[in-house]
C-alpha cells in the first residue's frame, strides 16, 4: 500500500512536468524512494510534534487546569481522570488516527494545491487553514453553549499543530 500512495503521487508528479512520453521506471523508483522517505520525516516530526504541543498545552503548568474547569465544570482533576481512565485508550488511538489523515491530507492535498514549498509558506497555510478551522467551529461553541475558554484553548492547540504540520511537511518533503 506504501508503495503503492508513493507510486501514484509519483505518476502524477512525473505527469504534471511534462515527462508523459518517456518515464523510466528506474527513476520513478528512485523519485518515490527519494520523496516517499522525506515525507515519512515530515510526518513523523509533524505528529510527535502534535504529541508534545498537546503533552505542553494542556499539561498543569500550562493551560491544562483552565481547560479542565471550562470542559468539564464542577469536577475535579481525580473525577476528570476516572472518567476518561476506561476510554483512555481508544481517544489516543483517535488522536493518532486523526493526525495521520491530517498529515496525508496536508502533504498530498493542502500543499501541492496551495503551492507549500517553504517554511514561511508552511506557517502561513498552516495559520489559515487553523483560522477557517476556528470560524467554522464558531456556530458550534455558540450552539452547545460550549465555554469560550475551552474553545479558544483548543484552537490554540489547532493553530501549533496544523502549522508544525505544514511547517514539517515543507521542511521535509
Amino acid at each position: 500500500m506504501y508503495k503503492f500512495v508513493f507510486s501514484i503521487s509519483a505518476l502524477l508528479v512525473l505527469e504534471r512536468s511534462d515527462y508523459r512520453s518517456s518515464v523510466n521506471i528506474v527513476e520513478s523508483q528512485q523519485f518515490i524512494h527519494t520523496h516517499g522517505s522525506d515525507m515519512v520525516w515530515g510526518a513523523v516530526v509533524a505528529m510527535a510534534a502534535a504529541q508534545v504541543i498537546g503533552a505542553v498545552l494542556y499539561s498543569k503548568l500550562a493551560l491544562g487546569p483552565l481547560w479542565l474547569r471550562a470542559t468539564f465544570p464542577g469536577k475535579s482533576d481525580k473525577q476528570v481522570w476516572e472518567l476518561q481512565k476506561e476510554s483512555f485508550h481508544v481517544e489516543f488511538i483517535a488522536c493518532i488516527v486523526s493526525q495521520v489523515a491530517l498529515v496525508l491530507a496536508i502533504h498530498y492535498v493542502i500543499g501541492p494545491y496551495l503551492g507549500v514549498r517553504s517554511v514561511e509558506q508552511g506557517v502561513r497555510v498552516g495559520l489559515g487553514m487553523a483560522t477557517l478551522s476556528m470560524l467554522v467551529d464558531v456556530a458550534h461553541c455558540a450552539f452547545s453553549r460550549r465555554a469560550v475558554v475551552g474553545f479558544l484553548i483548543d484552537h490554540l492547540y489547532n493553530a501549533c499543530v496544523f502549522v508544525s504540520a505544514c511547517v514539517s511537511l515543507a521542511y521535509f518533503g
